[in-house]
């Protein structure tokens, strides 16, 4: 179970697969290249069945991608994709394959790297590690992993603690009073009169690691209700265009034997209805949007809590917590504040019978949008609370006894 959790880290979300071949769009989502033509030959296909624009949506964030060239196959456009060389050579590193010196490969060498820079993420070797790293000035103070230890994959997954203020500077302190995590430097300088400060390394393992599995199993239930609620809105627009379609067709097959004035009436009831249902996808395009988007995060913050969970160590575990918190807090309010509109709509129709009448008629029917209320937010908002009871760090550090 551990490996597995881990494994996600480098998992395609297409084939589920440990990645191969990484490839990434504009958007920064990676995927296997093998996985990402396929995706973009059904996407070509389904284009041309349209006669639309030739496009695809990202799989993760539904950016869209057009194509670099005319009549360019789906191979040719996923081979043209740059490489995840960062997201590889990490995956090939705490896997105990050969990686290579990035700055040697930029030069066409191929030396083997046996350091990696934390703050660049880049893999060295040990000429350029020392001509780079320890006589620029710039990079002096930078972290170096020797790649070449046993337990190198904690520092890694270590990087998660620097000081986004001072990247230099390792977390070491968090501020109760203004909810802060600190370096030394932070201290000195922003923190010298809180009175409630909490040194990381007096955390206890067992309290911080009780509240990381409490923070990814709920993510874990959130994100299984906005999938949820993304895959019924997906539903509900693909029934709300098919009733539409049927309403019209329906209306078509009626003027037919009056064609000139139906057909004022029927181009009435096709812009009215075209109206009011583009204003009803809008309206369920943001919601799906703002569940798209949180989905994302719960994903992002579910394998980092999963990583740390299982790789870190008390340090990392604190941070990446707070971290996770902070980011899962912001998308939670937008759904807050939309909770409102995360409705499922229906579209009615009910007929005009009496269309052989059509010389008194102003109009063929009437249409009606209506919205099914869902407890979405309200079943979101419970499994949240229990993360800002249960896995909060503030409520974490209020329990410690320990101060700096």
């Amino acid at each position: 179970m551990a490996a597995l959790e881990e494994d996600s880290l480098f998992t395609c979300s297409i084939c589920l697969e440990k990645f191969t071949n990484p490839k990434y769009l504009p958007c920064l989502h990676t995927f296997c290249e093998l996985c990402i033509t396929s995706f973009i030959e059904s996407a070509i296909l389904d284009c041309e069945v349209q006669k639309k624009r030739v496009c695809f949506l990202c799989p993760e964030c539904r950016s869209e991608n057009y194509p670099p060239s005319r009549s360019i196959t789906a191979e040719e456009w996923a081979e043209k994709l740059p490489k995840n060389y960062q997201l590889q050579s990490i995956a090939d590193t705490l896997a105990g394959k050969q990686v290579f010196c990035e700055s040697c490969r930029n030069n066409n060498e191929e030396k083997i790297a046996t350091l990696r820079c934390k703050q660049c993420q880049n893999n060295l070797c040990e000429k350029c590690c020392t001509f780079i790293h320890q006589r620029v000035k710039e990079f002096v103070l930078h972290t170096i992993i020797d790649l070449r230890k046993s337990d190198f994959h904690k520092d890694l997954l270590g990087g998660q603690g620097l000081c986004a203020d001072h990247p230099e500077k390792e977390i070491s302190v968090y501020c109760l009073n203004h909810g802060t995590l600190c370096c030394t430097f932070c201290l000195t300088a922003k923190h010298s009169d809180c009175k409630d400060l909490i040194s990381l390394d007096k955390i206890e393992k067992e309290e911080v690691k009780l509240s990381t599995q409490v923070f990814y199993q709920e993510t874990q239930k959130m994100r299984n209700i906005s999938k949820t609620a993304v895959n019924d809105i997906r539903k509900n627009v693909k029934s709300l265009h098919l009733k539409r379609d049927e309403i019209l067709l329906t209306a078509a097959k009626k003027i037919q034997r009056s064609k000139e004035i139906l057909d004022t009436l029927y181009l009435q009831l096709e812009n009215s209805l075209n109206t009011a249902h583009k204003n009803t996808i809008s309206k369920l395009t943001v919601s799906l949007e703002t569940l798209d988007l949180f989905d994302e995060t719960l994903s992002e913050a579910t394998r980092f809590a999963s990583a740390v969970l299982h790789n870190g160590n008390k340090k990392q575990m604190f941070v990446v917590l707070t971290k996770l918190q902070e980011m899962i807090s912001r998308q939670f309010k937008n759904i807050t504040k939309q909770r409102k509109d995360l409705k499922l709509a229906q579209l009615k129709w009910e007929s005009v019978d009496t269309i052989e009448m059509f010389a008194d008629l102003l109009k063929l029917g009437d249409f009606e949008y209506t919205f099914q209320e869902n407890n979405w937010s309200a079943d979101i908002g419970r499994h949240f609370k229990n993360i800002t009871k249960d896995a909060n760090p503030k409520e974490l550090g209020n329990i410690l006894s320990f101060v700096v």
